[in-house]
């Protein structure tokens, strides 16, 4: 399977996660970071100039090292969080939520079912597993390794 959310192992051991919130994309930094043993990176995708490429690569790099990617999304959109999730982000932040109803969407958009409408993964993600034979357990790992 693919990388475990570090975020999560922490929060289910009743630890804290450590990470660094990154203005601009350093493939250095990221090594840095795991090697420091930082859980996870975050990336600012609503006030940083980021590409779709680019949001790929750091995912690759955090899986090199075992390290969660996060970012935050553009807006509220179901192409910003999926463009996020089929990169290979293990947690997102959404802007601007003002209700309930909208957060609901938000799982809606970013959860594979039972908990939520999200379509099949990308490529990209595909790739990342050893063993995709089974689709319900890729789709239960990921529904519990997303934030």
């Amino acid at each position: 399977m693919a990388t475990p959310n570090r975020i999560l192992e922490r929060y289910r051991n009743g630890e804290k996660a450590l990470g660094i919130q990154m203005g601009f994309v350093s493939e250095v930094v990221i090594e840095v970071a795991a090697k420091m043993g930082m859980d996870f990176i975050s990336l600012d995708g609503q006030h940083g100039a980021l590409t779709l490429p680019t949001i790929e690569t750091v995912c690759r790099i955090c899986d090199g090292f075992g390290i969660s990617p996060a970012m935050r999304v553009v807006d509220q959109s179901e192409a910003a969080i999926l463009t996020a999730l089929d990169r290979g982000m293990q947690m997102i932040t959404v802007p601007n939520l003002q209700t309930a109803e909208e957060a609901e969407q938000m799982v809606q958009f970013g959860f594979y079912g039972p908990l939520g409408r999200r379509s099949a993964m990308s490529q990209r993600v595909a790739y990342s597993l050893n063993d995709t034979s089974d689709s319900r357990e890729i789709f239960k790992f990921t529904n519990e390794n997303t934030i």
